[in-house]
């Protein structure tokens, strides 16, 4: 694979939305995309990352997400868990484990399915605010793109990450 660069220039709503000054005219959108070398393409990457937590009753409640997900999407496969203590809520330590697998579903289909999964398993948005999670499952990465930033730079999620298939 490489990386292409493709210009454009930046719509003048766009401009003006960020705040952009004049010479207009001058101020372009790179944006840098995969390449294919064999089609010459620029098919975003089929590889999605998912980020899965729970700290409720975790020896049940993971293996549940982890085959909830399973049943959704047969092609995915799990790291191990690790158990990590809470970040940024007082809550009780998580069980931690990736997941990855090859689709051609966008993000909003893909966080659609994942957000109904949890909610299938009971996971609610007032258990979240009083820092009890059934199931969490957070897109990393979809189509290419990076999600949820700051977890890239979690010492768990990069633990984790070694662990996946090179390809």
């Amino acid at each position: 694979m490489s990386l292409l660069a493709v210009m454009a220039q930046m719509p003048m709503a766009v401009q003006q939305k960020k705040g952009l000054t004049p010479p207009i005219s001058s101020i372009f959108l790179v944006t840098f995309v995969v390449t294919n070398p064999i089609s010459m393409t620029t098919d975003p990457s089929p590889i999605v990352i998912l980020a899965l937590g729970c700290n409720v009753d975790a020896p049940v409640n993971m293996p549940r997400l982890q085959a909830a997900l399973a049943a959704r999407f047969p092609s995915i496969r799990f790291t191990r868990q690790l158990v990590t203590p809470a970040i940024g809520i007082e809550a009780a330590p998580f069980a931690n484990c990736l997941a990855w697998m090859e689709t051609d579903q966008d993000y909003a289909t893909l966080h659609a399915a994942t957000k109904e999964i949890e909610q299938q398993l009971g996971s609610t948005r007032e258990d979240r605010r009083e820092g009890r999670v059934v199931a969490d499952a957070d897109i990393l990465c979809c189509g290419g793109c990076r999600y949820h930033a700051d977890d890239w730079q979690r010492p768990y999620i990069q633990t984790l990450m070694a662990e996946l298939p090179r390809r």
